[in-house]
């Protein structure tokens, strides 16, 4: 497996996964409204980065940061992220973060979960995410509404 920088040309086949992982599970932090043109268009910008796990040409998981957004200004980012489910639990959502936050050594890095994403809450803990705080019922998911929680890396 590789983990690499994304091409411009493989928007589509990145909003592809995030369309089955939007399907797969209401708890990610790339939402279904990104998997319809958003992604395609943030690959092309100078204030996004976007990395993939590939494996024999198949796209497995993604992680995109952005600066510059709502939550962020250009010294900090806000980072997504979408494994297929058909791999998860292997690993590959850690090694698309730590190569992330290694590769531009961010030291401010911003993200969201749903209180119910397990796998995700401990995955940030294992790459010394803190928890900031928790917005109740602040998502609407398949299941109802559910908590917001907010976590940030700090270097």
């Amino acid at each position: 497996m590789d983990i690499r920088k994304a091409k411009v040309t493989e928007g589509v086949q990145i909003e592809a996964l995030v369309k089955i992982c939007a399907e797969e599970s209401g708890m990610m932090m790339i939402d279904a409204v990104d998997a319809h043109g958003a992604i395609s268009k943030s690959v092309l910008s100078p204030n996004c980065h976007v990395y993939l796990a590939v494996d024999e040409g198949e796209i497995l998981g993604v992680v995109m940061g952005f600066q510059g957004t709502m939550f962020s200004n250009l010294h900090n980012m806000e980072v997504s992220m979408c494994v297929s489910p058909s791999r998860k639990r292997e690993g590959i959502g850690y090694m698309l973060m730590e190569h992330f936050l290694l590769e531009h050594g961010w030291l401010n890095v911003y993200a969201e979960v749903v209180s119910d994403n397990e796998p995700i809450i401990q995955l940030l803990t294992r790459l010394n995410y803190k928890l900031v705080c928790s917005l109740p019922k602040f998502v609407n998911t398949r299941r109802g509404f559910r908590d917001k929680m907010i976590f940030t890396y700090n270097g």
